[in-house]
């Protein structure tokens, strides 16, 4: 198993990665069109004088325009407190190499920490060693889908309590040997603070929009999701309903890219798809970054 710490980025590897998603998002409507791109431009760049979007293209003589952001996977994650990254994640990611030759599983697993947590050096040590009992203890017991694939615990470290999520996933990418990931969310209501963040998505970014869309662009918004979050809801039922109910007559399409170590995932809605929850998050496709690969995710 792997531990994957969420970390600061730098400016130029955060730019790295956006130019990827946005290849992705380029590539999956190859894939769905059925051809290949070409007339590609950069808007963003060379207009400064006002918003433009980040990518344009033309794919069987129908231009598309694409922007891109991030989505939090919870408010102000990116500038979060500074300990993950420091003693506390550190020791995270030991405790999953130890781990890595003791508990070896077909499917993956996700800790869920608290944003804010009261731990510090002196009581680190015992919590993570009742952390990884529990974890030992819970594996194997996880069922395969929600609500019965996620276990809770609350656990008392001096005066504070924490509670951790211990959640299992099938595996995205082709290797089945499971992996454990560690990441933060904030203590908060989940659906409220999720339609929220996907709003302001949509909100920040409509205006680019507006010449391309009078211009007959087909103009389409991508949604970057830094990891998969342990709920049986995901942003593109919430990126489904905003985009019908607000933002239909500008943004003709969104495509959600999933990041994940080695495979992303990426999930799409458009004005007038008439689909269910359900059709929604089984309706996906995997992007593998290495190789620039774009196949259907067949459940």
């Amino acid at each position: 198993m792997a531990c994957f710490i969420i970390e600061h980025v730098s400016l130029v590897k955060k730019k790295e990665r956006e130019d990827d998603v946005i290849q992705s998002a380029r590539r999956w409507l190859e894939f769905i069109l059925g051809a290949n791109a070409s007339g590609e431009e950069y808007p963003d760049k060379i207009e400064r004088r006002k918003p433009e979007v980040d990518r344009a293209f033309f794919i069987k003589n129908k231009k598309y325009a694409l922007e891109h952001t991030c989505l939090e996977a919870f408010p102000n994650e990116l500038n979060s407190d500074g300990l993950w990254n420091g003693d506390f994640g550190s020791r995270i990611n030991e405790l999953a190499d130890e781990m890595n030759s003791s508990l070896s599983l077909p499917y993956d697993l996700e800790l869920t920490f608290p944003n804010k947590i009261g731990v510090n050096k002196k009581n680190l040590s015992r919590f993570l060693t009742d952390v990884k009992e529990w974890i030992f203890s819970q594996s194997a017991l996880l069922g395969e889908s929600f609500p019965v694939n996620i276990a809770m615990k609350r656990f008392r470290i001096a005066n504070y309590n924490v509670k951790l999520r211990l959640v299992r996933y099938r595996p995205l990418g082709e290797n089945t040997k499971g992996r454990l990931r560690c990441i933060r969310i904030a203590k908060s209501d989940e659906t409220y603070d999720r339609r929220t963040i996907v709003e302001k998505a949509f909100l920040s970014k409509v205006k680019k929009f507006t010449t391309h869309k009078d211009k007959g662009a087909r103009t389409v918004l991508v949604l970057e999701w830094r990891y998969r979050i342990p709920t049986p809801c995901s942003p593109i039922i919430y990126a489904h309903k905003i985009l019908q109910e607000s933002y239909r007559q500008l943004i003709d399409m969104v495509i959600l890219v999933g990041i994940d170590d080695k495979e992303w995932s990426i999930k799409y809605t458009e004005v007038g798809l008439k689909i269910s929850n359900k059709e929604l998050m089984s309706n996906w496709w995997l992007y593998n970054w290495q190789d620039d690969r774009i196949r259907k995710y067949i459940n």
